[in-house]
């Protein structure tokens, strides 16, 4: 009898250690997955489609200055599309943001990546990682807040992420179908 338990809680001690290790290679999946989209971006391997807001950098109230470019990188095979990033540049005020929004291979976001201000090293910095549209790990200037842990910011950081990445993915998706090839 001792046996048996004694058998039964390994087996769940090393099932236990191999879902945690599951969430950190996960992570590592992701983070490659990320990097290699980059490295694919930065090779001009991916198609491209790109919105300018406020093209000609007018006067744009309440602000002197304001512009936004939504960059949108996807895979075109046998007449289908496959979002694979979106990055989006502002320009507001004198400061200007960076944000990217990975998707995985059925558009979910996996990955919101946000400076608040490139020109600064102190602007605020976020990552958050997510897996079926919920929210798993935040980093907040390099630091990790685990997930249980998590405070209303973090939550609404991350609620924020998946609706604008919600917005892109459909905008993406109506550039995609008013496309013609006559």
């Amino acid at each position: 009898m001792f046996k048996k338990i004694f058998l039964l809680c390994c087996f769940l001690s090393f099932t236990m250690m191999g879902l945690v290790n599951a969430q950190e290679l996960d992570l590592q999946s992701v983070n490659e997955r990320n990097t290699k989209v980059n490295e694919d971006i930065g090779k001009g391997l991916y198609h491209t489609h790109s919105v300018t807001l406020n093209v000609l950098d007018q006067p744009f109230p309440p602000y002197k200055n304001y512009k936004e470019t939504i960059y949108f990188y996807f895979a075109y095979k046998d007449q289908s599309s496959t979002l694979a990033k979106v990055i989006v540049t502002k320009s507001v005020a004198g400061r200007t943001s960076y944000t990217d929004y990975l998707f995985d291979r059925e558009g979910n976001l996996t990955v919101y990546d946000s400076n608040a201000d490139v020109a600064r090293a102190d602007a605020d910095k976020v990552k958050c990682y997510f897996l079926k549209k919920k929210m798993k790990k935040i980093f907040r200037n390099g630091e990790e807040i685990p997930e249980d842990m998590f405070i209303t910011e973090d939550l609404q950081e991350g609620v924020d992420a998946l609706n604008a990445s919600s917005g892109y993915y459909r905008l993406f998706d109506s550039m995609i179908k008013t496309q013609k090839f006559d």
